[in-house]
């Protein structure tokens, strides 16, 4: 079992790094100083790095391959050897069903399938797991694995293939502005020290890095669980381009509820890339049998905060995030908030567009009337470039140029700035976690439930969004004001 870290945040000094965040993967992104135009290869360029970083498991599905056809083609990376299969037969009758279906034979395949795990998603008792099935052979060509699926598919049988995640704020090419550089721009004050105070958030994610705070790392992490090792050759340059990212996202939260309690689980696999399978296991194993070891058995946070996530090839959803998603909601103790992603297309980003997740776009903020990044006295603001958008898009939040802690002593590149834990951010990895810090701040003080504050507070609140395809800006009035108070009348919205 994976156990979550409890992050300290209140206590850490405002000048250096600092260990506040989780894991993910493409939702968010980093720039500094001026900025250039959003890169418009973002799709490519997050599955082609993916793949690079994680080897020759991994394959790009693009157009070409016949993934994900129509008017806006986001590339993705897919595991070569592995697929999913949602079924509640046994393991023998799920490997010969697999084995003798033309499909297998005629997509190539020769080997002998086997199971490698079965998935049974949290929530209410008989829901059907997912079981991750090795081919016994791995593809070498992307379009392998989807001529499988879609047979296994078309013969009735629910099947996926193992996306891989992106983090949101990297791979190379994945940050709308450029990889992370320091800021002169100061962190922002935290606000009232008692919000959010009593609320739990888990924030699934990269992991803590824990080698590049200097002295500021939180005494109580346990090193056995949820650690982001940066620098693994000493090299001074982070080994993965979405380094650091948890860092960030959770910066967010403290800044904006930093009175909850913030906890970590690493989503990604031995090789430092998250894929469906295993973001699925990180989110099962942190309900099993007890959340934290000093909370009572069913215990549930209040907030899950997945801020990363993939497209997926037209009609193949990645099936585990879908069940452990279902599972939660059904159950209706936690709340998922998910960032919307980074690709600027109107395609569905999972898991934030499964059913019951508050799917989190983000917006630009600088050019507001008070000038902060953080606040809109009209709660709205033009939707971000690099956003994804759609209604399938419920709420928006500010996630252009957030300065936020960040790594210190590294840099992204040969020859590029090092870092000294502060730096500006970008993406949908940081406006979700500004909603789940103000879903927070009504859980505190009303004692509703999350998905209550949700519905019945934060969404009545915000300014409606029809130019993005729906949802609603749920930006703060200002720093210094609950989201409650009456924001100013916006006869049409920019988002």
């Amino acid at each position: 079992m994976r156990t979550p870290v409890p992050v300290r945040r209140r206590s850490l000094p405002r000048t250096t790094a600092a260990v506040v965040g989780v894991v993910a993967i493409v939702a968010g992104a980093t720039s500094a100083g001026a900025r250039t135009p959003p890169n418009p290869n973002v799709a490519a360029d997050a599955a082609a790095v993916l793949a690079g970083v994680k080897g020759a498991s991994l394959l790009v599905a693009d157009p070409a391959s016949g993934c994900m056809a129509g008017p806006s083609p986001q590339p993705v990376a897919i595991r070569s050897e592995r697929i999913l299969v949602r079924t509640a037969e046994r393991d023998d009758g799920v490997v010969g069903a697999l084995a003798a279906n033309p499909s297998f034979a005629a997509a190539g395949f020769t080997g002998t399938p086997s199971i490698v795990a079965r998935l049974s998603p949290p929530g209410p008792g008989g829901l059907v797991p997912v079981v991750v099935v090795d081919l016994g052979l791995a593809a070498v060509h992307a379009p392998q694995v989807l001529t499988l699926v879609r047979g296994l598919r078309a013969a009735g049988l629910e099947a996926s293939p193992d996306y891989a995640l992106s983090p949101s704020g990297g791979p190379i090419g994945m940050w709308p502005y450029g990889p992370p550089e320091p800021t002169g721009a100061p962190l922002p004050a935290p606000r009232r020290a008692r919000i959010g105070r009593g609320v739990t958030i888990a924030l699934y994610d990269t992991g803590v890095p824990i080698d590049r705070f200097g002295a500021n790392a939180p005494a109580n992490i346990d090193e056995l669980s949820g650690i982001d090792k940066l620098d693994r050759n000493a090299d001074g340059v982070a080994d993965l381009p979405y380094d650091g990212h948890t860092i960030a996202v959770a910066s967010v939260v403290n800044t904006l509820a930093p009175a909850a309690d913030v906890y970590v689980v690493r989503i990604m696999d031995d090789s430092g890339v998250a894929t469906d399978s295993s973001a699925a296991t990180s989110v099962i194993s942190s309900f099993s049998d007890r959340f934290v070891a000093d909370f009572p058995p069913g215990f549930a946070p209040d907030v899950l905060l997945m801020p990363f996530g993939t497209p997926a090839c037209d009609g193949l959803p990645p099936l585990a995030l879908q069940a452990v998603t279902a599972g939660i909601v059904a159950s209706g103790r936690s709340l998922i908030v998910a960032s919307a992603g980074n690709r600027g297309e109107d395609r569905p980003f999972y898991p934030a567009a499964f059913d019951g997740v508050v799917a989190v776009g983000s917006l630009d903020l600088t050019g507001d009337r008070d000038g902060s990044a953080w606040t809109s006295p009209t709660r709205a603001g033009p939707r971000s470039a690099f956003s994804n958008y759609g209604p399938w898009v419920d709420a928006w939040a500010g996630g252009e140029r957030l300065v936020t802690n960040h790594i210190a002593g590294l840099s992204f590149y040969d020859g590029g700035p090092m870092l000294d834990g502060v730096a500006e951010v970008s993406g949908t990895s940081y406006a979700a976690p500004a909603v789940a810090a103000l879903i927070a701040e009504g859980v505190s003080r009303t004692g509703r439930p999350a998905g209550w504050v949700w519905r019945h507070l934060l969404r009545p609140s915000g300014t409606r969004c029809p130019a993005s395809g729906g949802g609603v800006a749920v930006a703060l009035t200002a720093l210094d004001e609950p989201f409650s108070e009456q924001a100013e009348h916006v006869r049409r919205s920019p988002c």
